[in-house]
């Protein structure tokens, strides 16, 4: 659970450098061994970030997350099979993820440059 999640994280956090990155070489001619490196290392450290990330959770948050991205379950059958209301897990998941994006932004408030 815990290392699929990391995956989660760190996957979409790989989309979103790539994003920034594919905009970055639209404006430059060419890549260069000096930026690859610099990619495979920050990559390499987003890794770590995320498994600290997802260690600020919860046992039940983590699962919560698990059944909701891994699954792909509704929060109503989350709730139906944990017996709670549909609204709980839906505002749990909500804040597990604010918890992991403001552990990600970390103390001065902007995300990691990854």
């Amino acid at each position: 659970l815990f290392s699929y999640l990391c995956g989660c994280l760190r996957r979409f956090a790989a989309k979103q450098h790539e994003r920034r990155e594919r905009r970055a070489r639209l404006r430059t001619e060419r890549f260069h061994q000096d930026e690859i490196d610099d990619r495979l290392k920050r990559a390499l450290s987003a890794r770590l970030h995320c498994e600290d990330a997802l260690a600020v959770l919860s046992e039940q948050d983590r699962r919560l997350l698990w059944l909701r991205f891994a699954e792909g379950w509704y929060p109503r059958e989350i709730a139906d099979r944990l017996g709670t209301s549909a609204d709980w897990v839906s505002v749990r998941i909500h804040r597990a993820l604010v918890r992991v994006r403001k552990y990600w932004a970390g103390p001065d408030g902007r995300a990691p440059s990854l």
